[in-house]
């Protein structure tokens, strides 16, 4: 990483301003810091690091851009077998860009929705996932940042021109 380079923070695509041995600074936007949970980080805080894809690798998942649209709530955790369903909070003005087993993405994880209620989403998570990201710290109540599917984002766009 250098200075320049773009790194995804829970999700967030920021810009490396600063780079030194053990760390790098990034800044943030009043938009980025009002649309996410940027703001509410304190020194110690687990986050998931990414860096941008590239085309010459494989890509996984979803299209994650980084663009988030808005912050959820965590309303439930629960255990089933080995993995994990998370209940998250939405707003309605978001409910097209969601359906069962669509994408989204909650801190830049990118996960399968299962459902889809009036005013929350749940999406399954593998222990791998839980294992390997800020996910195995989160408690319900924790603020997370969506970015919902580009494509779902594009044709209800186009659909309501």
């Amino acid at each position: 990483m250098k200075k320049g380079d773009s790194i995804s923070v829970n999700g967030v695509c920021l810009t490396v301003v600063e780079k030194k041995v053990k760390e790098f600074v990034v800044e943030a936007t009043e938009e980025t810091i009002r649309r996410t949970n940027i703001g509410f980080l304190i020194p110690g805080d687990k986050v998931n690091l990414e860096t941008p894809l590239t085309l010459s690798k494989p890509m996984g998942g979803h299209i994650v851009q980084g663009h988030v649209d808005e912050t959820g709530k965590i309303m439930g955790i629960r255990k089933i077998g080995n993995t994990f369903i998370m209940e998250i909070s939405f707003s309605l003005k978001y409910r097209n860009f969601l359906v069962p087993k669509g994408s989204v993405a909650i801190d830049g994880i990118s996960l399968t929705v299962v459902d889809v209620l009036r005013t929350k989403f749940l999406v399954n998570i593998i222990p791998y996932t839980i294992a390997n990201t800020n996910l195995k710290y989160r408690k319900i109540g924790d603020k997370v940042n969506i970015e919902y599917d580009i494509f779902a984002k594009y044709i209800s766009n186009f659909l309501t021109r």
